[in-house]
This record gives C-alpha cells, sequence and structure tokens, in this order.
C-alpha cells in the first residue's frame, strides 16, 4: 500500500513537471515572421500545418507562419504552444502595456491569438476612453471587460448607435471573453470587421444562424376628425384620395402627435375608431383589417363551392429601412362596403376604393391617407341597419357630422425603427 502510494506521487509529479515544461515552453510570432531555429533537430511534428510551416536554408530551420490561431508543435522531446497573431499584435500589446496604467484594475493579456483588455468595467466612460485609444492608436484589440449587468444595456445601447453611423446593423452583443457580435456570412463582408475592431469586439460569423433584421413598429390610427382639425394638423380637405406627410411641427400648440389627437378627442374635432399597431421585419410586409364577410355561391355544372368576400377597411404596409434609419414605405389602403343599391341574385356589390402609394422618410414621421370614403356612401348607408355593425365603419355612417360631411375618416401611419 506504501509503495502505490509513493508511485502515485511520483507519477503525479512527473506530470506535474511536464505540464510546467509544456506552459514554459512558448512562441509568439506575428503572420508574415519567420522564426528562426537556434538548432537542427532530427523529428520535427506540427499539430496544424495549415497555421505554421518549417522551412529550410541550407543548415538553418525557421517557423513560417500562414494564418493566425494557436496550434503546438514538438522539436525532438520538447512541446511548444505557437501564438500566430495578425500583424501589429506586438506593438498593440506595447501600446496597451502603457496605456493600461491610466485605467483602474485593466490588464492587457492574450484572447487564444488577440491582444485583449481583461479586468472589471465599472463606467461607460471608460469604455469610451477605451475606444478613443483604440482608435487613436489604430489598436487591433479585443475588450474582455467583465460588465456588471446595470451597465450592459446602456453599452448596447450606445454600441448599436455607433454601429448604424456606419450603415451596420447591431445585434445582441455577447459579453464573454472576448466581447462578441454574431453575424451571418451571406449579410456581411469581411470589410465590416474593421468597423467592429475599433469598438473592440470579436466577430463569429454562423453559417446556420437566423439573418436577423431590423423590425419596425407602424402605429397606426383610424381617426373621424373634422375639418377644423384638420387645418390644424397641417392636412388639406380631400376632394379624392391623398397621402400626405404631416410633421409635430405643423401641431406647434401640441407637443407630440399623440398628444394632438388626444386634445382634439377631448375638444369633440376628433374620434379614434381604431389604434393598432403592427410589428414587421424590414422588406417584409404587415397587415391590418377591420370588416366582415359575406357568402357568394358559384354554381359549377357538377358542384358547387362557396366563397367569402371581404368588406371593410384594410391597410398593407412594407417598409424597408436601412442601417441608417432611412425607410421606403409602401402602403396600400383600401376601403370597401356592400352597396345593396346593386344586387345579382340578392348578392349586393361591392364599393372600393383602393389606393397604393410610396413613400420616402429620412426619419420617422406620420403619414395621413384620406378621402378614402365618398359623402357618396355615406348617403348610400342610411337607411341600411347592418352597416353599423360593421366594425370602424359602423361608427363612422352613424357619426352626425360624417352624415352631414363636417367630418372625414383619415388613416395616420407612423412607421418606427424599434430599438
Amino acid at each position: 500500500m506504501f509503495n502505490t502510494i509513493i508511485i502515485v506521487l511520483l507519477f503525479n509529479s512527473l506530470v506535474l513537471a511536464q505540464q510546467q515544461e509544456i506552459s514554459s515552453h512558448e512562441i509568439r510570432l506575428e503572420l508574415g515572421e519567420n522564426h528562426l531555429l537556434k538548432k537542427s533537430f532530427s523529428k520535427i511534428w506540427i499539430e496544424n500545418k495549415k497555421l505554421l510551416a518549417v522551412r529550410n536554408k541550407g543548415p538553418q530551420y525557421y517557423l513560417k507562419t500562414s494564418k493566425p490561431g494557436v496550434t503546438h508543435i514538438r522539436l525532438d522531446n520538447i512541446l511548444y504552444k505557437v501564438i500566430i497573431s495578425p500583424i501589429g499584435s506586438k506593438k498593440t500589446y506595447s501600446d496597451w502595456q502603457a496605456l493600461a496604467g491610466k485605467f483602474t484594475g485593466l490588464t492587457i493579456d492574450y484572447c487564444e491569438y488577440m491582444v485583449c483588455l481583461k479586468g472589471q468595467l465599472t463606467q461607460i466612460n471608460d469604455y469610451d476612453r477605451i475606444i478613443n485609444y483604440i482608435e487613436e492608436y489604430q489598436s487591433k484589440i479585443h475588450i474582455a471587460l467583465k460588465v456588471d449587468a446595470d451597465l450592459t444595456e446602456e453599452l448596447q445601447k450606445k454600441i448599436g448607435t455607433h454601429l448604424r453611423t456606419k450603415g451596420i446593423t447591431p445585434l445582441k452583443i455577447q459579453f464573454s471573453t472576448p466581447w462578441k457580435i454574431f453575424y451571418s456570412k451571406k449579410k456581411y463582408v469581411t470589410e465590416k470587421e474593421d468597423e467592429l475592431m475599433v469598438l473592440g469586439l470579436s466577430v463569429e460569423y454562423l453559417e446556420h444562424t437566423t439573418d436577423i433584421a431590423d423590425n419596425i413598429k407602424v402605429a397606426v390610427k383610424v381617426v373621424e376628425i373634422t375639418k377644423n382639425f384638420e387645418h390644424k394638423l397641417g392636412v388639406r380637405w380631400p376632394d379624392s384620395y391623398q397621402a400626405q406627410i404631416i410633421g409635430n411641427s405643423t401641431a406647434k400648440w401640441a407637443d407630440s402627435f399623440d398628444i394632438a389627437i388626444s386634445a382634439a378627442e377631448k375638444s369633440g374635432e376628433a374620434k379614434v375608431l381604431a389604434s393598432p399597431n403592427l410589428i414587421c421585419r424590414s422588406g417584409k410586409e404587415a397587415e391590418f383589417f377591420a370588416g366582415g364577410e359575406f357568402p357568394v355561391k358559384i354554381i359549377h355544372l357538377r358542384s358547387t363551392e362557396v366563397i367569402w368576400k371581404r368588406y371593410g377597411i384594410g391597410l398593407k404596409i412594407k417598409p424597408q429601412i436601412d442601417p441608417f434609419g432611412q425607410m421606403s414605405l409602401h402602403i396600400e389602403s383600401e376601403v370597401s362596403t356592400l352597396d345593396r343599391s346593386i344586387r345579382v341574385e340578392d348578392i349586393p356589390a361591392i364599393h372600393s376604393n383602393r389606393v397604393s402609394s410610396y413613400f420616402d422618410l429620412i426619419s420617422s414621421r406620420t403619414i395621413a391617407l384620406s378621402g378614402l370614403i365618398k359623402s357618396e356612401v355615406s348617403e348610400s348607408s342610411e337607411g341600411v341597419p347592418f352597416l353599423k355593425n360593421i366594425p370602424i365603419l359602423g361608427a363612422l355612417f352613424s357619426s352626425k357630422n360624417f352624415q352631414e360631411n363636417k367630418s372625414e375618416l383619415v388613416i395616420f401611419v407612423t412607421p418606427e425603427l424599434m430599438n
């Protein structure tokens, strides 16, 4: 038993000695740097020949680097760890050894083969100073600082704002060692890495990942407004369909468009009939519809089928936004009502107004769509009780102001980039 313990201790000591020997044999090289071996070896083994190769010039042997990374080589019986870093990494390490003293608790180390900053980030101002130094010294350095939970949201917002100014869609950042941001190879090219490096971020490209795009919130308000309130908003009373861009500056008596509508409701100048919020992906379509359906029987030679026709208010919106927040917007609007004055075998006709509009917006603005319902539609709806049960339109047709042509149905659309 005693002999067994001695053998185990001796074995552990040998393993520990070997590990210490391995860890002490480390070679750091830059890309393009050739490392001359001081003597010749009878046996040379390379773990990853894509990163490193051995070349000879006469009796002299040297290591030639090919790609950044970490690999091992064995020269006779000695194992070496070789760290190959990008060009300029040795200068970066030297520069930041001097700069680290300007920060509390900041240390310089290597994260795999890249120079990185380690320690604890305690205030957002320190991050501002770090990225200023990175830009000033043109350092290719990764940040691997630990971050308190209360700072992560502020950091994410600050980094996202910077990326947008560079034309890059910001994604979620993983505050790991080092900080990482993930993109799809299909969408982003390597030229963008320089902009991300200025922020100290490590870029990870994933072959199989969701292609994340910006989300856009489209606030829709379907409102009955009086002529007096239309003038206050700067919207002209339409003889036909109109699509106009309005701004908060036109309503100087209100701090925002929403407050203006709320104030108008209290004064009786407006009535909000619906206010849905649509969320859609950039480049995709969002749809809003409020109304009903009625059946139409179609008789074929040997069969009969029923199809459903819908009527009411419909809105299709397709926004496309770039990383700068500029937006191209396609809006299709439709208002359709049943016309009982025209029937075929008791099937009513549908009276429709359908319009397609395009807008290019530099920033978030409100668009007013008016003139979708004519006064004759209101007149034809009188004496048809079921029309009053149509969502949104029913409330409009029941309005005395609308029947007397004193009010107008206006759809307000406000697209906005979601953070």
